[in-house]
């Protein structure tokens, strides 16, 4: 079901706008996509691997987004550092990806999707809280910046898909890496969480009260659980 979350409404005066990098960050995160999705399976088939064993390595993934995120996410909150968190996550994810490309051996293989996999789940709702707590206090579209993700999906799959004729599926692996770690490096540039306004500091028990009354309703919020 949806849940409903109440954000921040308050940004720094004369803050620049961020909603260019937050459109960044999801043409990069959500590009990579479009080469990993279609493209690894047949490259892990052209290094030998059989369908059991392709179908175990692209498994790992999925399998990750029932505790991973749940992991990033207690660091984020506990911290505070979601910047970090990003940065950390992208970058690592970013490396794990290049190294498989390579990589011989079947083990080390398995290792680093490992690595890849818990590393590249908090990444995109990372991107997320950032871009639906900078829309509700700035009153941007957010339907305008996630554009760009899907707009770098059908460019990125479709591209790499042209062209493989002139380049080999490792140049674009290597490519869906540098695009992840972009992220990463673009993580330092986003505004810092926003903190509770005054109507919504938490009470003794470290709960939130209930939102105030007011015209901008909480955003309802439904994550995609095959994208990521």
């Amino acid at each position: 079901m949806p849940q409903a979350i109440d954000l921040p409404r308050e940004a720094a005066p004369g803050s620049p706008d961020p909603s260019p990098r937050i459109a960044l960050l999801y043409a990069a995160k959500i590009g990579h996509l479009g080469i990993v999705m279609p493209f690894l399976a047949p490259w892990l088939l052209g290094r030998g691997l059989g369908p059991a064993a392709i179908g175990l390595l692209l498994a790992l993934p999925p399998l990750f987004k029932i505790v991973a995120p749940w992991c990033w996410g207690r660091w984020a909150d506990r911290g505070g550092r979601r910047r970090e968190l990003l940065l950390l996550s992208a970058l690592a994810a970013g490396a794990a990806l290049a190294g498989m490309v390579l990589t011989h051996g079947i083990v080390l293989l398995a290792l680093l999707m490992l690595l890849y996999s818990f590393a590249r789940a908090p990444v995109l709702p990372y991107i997320e809280a950032s871009s639906l707590e900078q829309a509700e206090a700035r009153r941007y579209d957010y339907g305008s910046v996630r554009l760009w993700g899907s707009l770098a999906f059908v460019a990125t799959s479709s591209g790499i898909g042209v062209l493989q004729g002139w380049i080999d599926l490792e140049s674009g692996l290597l490519a869906a890496a540098g695009m992840m770690a972009l992220c990463g490096l673009l993580a330092p540039t986003l505004p810092a969480p926003l903190k509770p306004t005054a109507g919504e500091e938490r009470g003794p028990e470290g709960a939130a009260p209930p939102a105030a009354a007011g015209p901008t309703p909480p955003i309802p919020v439904i994550f995609d659980t095959d994208i990521g």
